[in-house]
């Protein structure tokens, strides 16, 4: 018989009575070392991603602590707010949630590099809302995806610049 045609041999299983082919075995790779190498690696990556964010946070000790932080508009520039109305911005695990008094938006969010990027549309609640608060809505959603620049004094927010932004103030 030619190697090409020679049958397969068969194992039968004593418990179950099944047939399988024999485990072949290599000098290389042993049972179980596919294993051990996997968990190797995961491992591995592990501590470098571990490693990569401590070193990203030794270069952000100049952005400002926004995390955990909510702020009220006490001005706006280049839109004027439904009166009785406020923005209210909240920033939590590299994310902005905002309410310009109708719908509360939310989405990504950085502020690591002296501005405001929201890399994306914010998602939004549906609420029914009269056409003056949906305007506002769509104006803050505008406004803060257009990565306005950022400056935080004390309890003192500052987005965007002199003709288009807002001045808030931290909640306590």
């Amino acid at each position: 018989m030619t190697p090409s045609t020679r049958p397969t041999p068969v194992t039968q299983t004593p418990s179950t009575g099944s047939t399988r082919p024999p485990a072949r075995w290599s000098g290389v790779l042993r049972r179980g070392s596919h294993r051990r190498g996997g968990a190797v690696t995961a491992l591995t990556a592990v501590v470098a991603v571990g490693a990569l964010l401590s070193l990203g946070a030794c270069g952000s000790s100049s952005s400002p602590d926004l995390n955990g932080k909510s702020y009220t508009s006490t001005q706006v520039t280049g839109h004027e707010l439904v009166a009785g109305s406020t923005v209210t911005l909240a920033f939590a695990d590299g994310r902005i949630s905002a309410n310009a008094g109708c719908n509360t938006m939310n989405g990504a969010a950085t502020w690591d590099t002296g501005k405001l990027v929201v890399p994306g549309p914010l998602a939004s609640t549906m609420m029914a809302c009269s056409d003056e608060l949906m305007k506002q809505d769509q104006w803050v959603s505008s406004f803060l995806t257009s990565s306005p620049a950022l400056k935080l004094d004390g309890d003192t927010l500052t987005l965007g610049d002199s003709t288009t932004g807002m001045t808030l103030t931290a909640k306590k």
